[in-house]
């Protein structure tokens, strides 16, 4: 599986040790799971492409990575390792919520163009990602978990 936007090293930079470790080791013995923080990478990468997808071409090229890219995928990477566990801070749902909301506000063609700076809209190519799902409130919910459910 090839990681996208950010290392594990970058994600679980953001974390102490201990929190890592309890976030990361599924079986309890010690041991962060092998691949575990690479595919909760993917998955949150996979949540970024969708929203950006409305206005851009996905997946972005790592080359020259526009860095609400990068800062939304390491977010959103760590509120879905938290959310692996029952416990998840109303601080941490609502800095998830603006994070959803900053992807939107970039996805909308109206918006400055997130990789050159400028107010252009460049027309969207073919994408292998898919489209995000906005709700009534504007705020897109994404999860790559069979049930949302309730904060």
């Amino acid at each position: 599986m090839a990681v996208r936007y950010i290392t594990e090293a970058e994600l679980v930079s953001i974390l102490p040790a201990y929190l890592r470790k309890q976030l990361l080791d599924d079986d309890h013995n010690g041991i962060e799971e092998v691949g575990l923080a690479d595919q909760i990478i993917s998955d949150a990468a996979d949540q970024v492409d969708a929203i950006l997808s409305l206005r851009y071409h996905v997946p972005f090229d790592e080359t020259n990575l526009p860095t609400l890219v990068r800062h939304a995928t390491k977010q959103v990477a760590r509120f879905l390792m938290h959310q692996r566990r029952s416990t998840i801070k109303q601080w941490m749902i609502d800095d998830y919520d603006r994070q959803l909301e900053q992807l939107a506000a970039a996805a909308d063609p109206g918006s400055q163009d997130i990789s050159s700076g400028v107010g252009v809209d460049p027309e969207p190519e073919e994408s292998s990602s898919v489209k995000a799902r906005v709700v009534a409130s504007g705020a897109p919910r994404i999860s790559t978990r069979s049930s949302w459910g309730e904060y």
